[in-house]
This record gives C-alpha cells, sequence and structure tokens, in this order.
C-alpha cells in the first residue's frame, strides 16, 4: 500500500482508483487465504475412493479402444 502512497503523493493515481485498487487487493489476500485453508484440510476416506472411483471411470470411459487397437495388435 506503500506503493499507492507514493502514486497519489505524485499525483499519478487519484484516491478513488488507489481505494478501489486496495479493496481488491485485500479481497485477493482473503480468497488466497481461504483457498490455502482448503488446500491443507484433509479429505475423509469416503470422499477420496469415491473421487478415485469416479476419476478411473471418467479414464477407463474416455479411452478410445478402436486406437488401442491399432496401436498394439
Amino acid at each position: 500500500m506503500i506503493f499507492l502512497a507514493g502514486l497519489m503523493k505524485n499525483d499519478l493515481l487519484k484516491p478513488a482508483l488507489a481505494t478501489g485498487i486496495t479493496n481488491t487487493l485485500i479481497a485477493f489476500q482473503d480468497t488466497v487465504g481461504n483457498l490455502e485453508r482448503i488446500c491443507n484440510t484433509p479429505l475423509p476416506f469416503a470422499y477420496q475412493a469415491h473421487l478415485r472411483m469416479s476419476l478411473w471411470y471418467v479414464v477407463v470411459s474416455s479411452v478410445d479402444y478402436r486406437l488401442i487397437y491399432v496401436l498394439f495388435m
């Protein structure tokens, strides 16, 4: 925020715009903090198992078996 104060002191930035930038930066910091908290929270085993099975289903069902036949047969 010191950088913004310097810009306003040199008349390179209007106070209304500086307030908007400050509010946006504060909201960004809050969002990053919330995402870090979510990232560090462990998933329960039931969710892990369901996610693992769902991902395997998507991967296996998206394989084009004709391509595998051409490549490996």
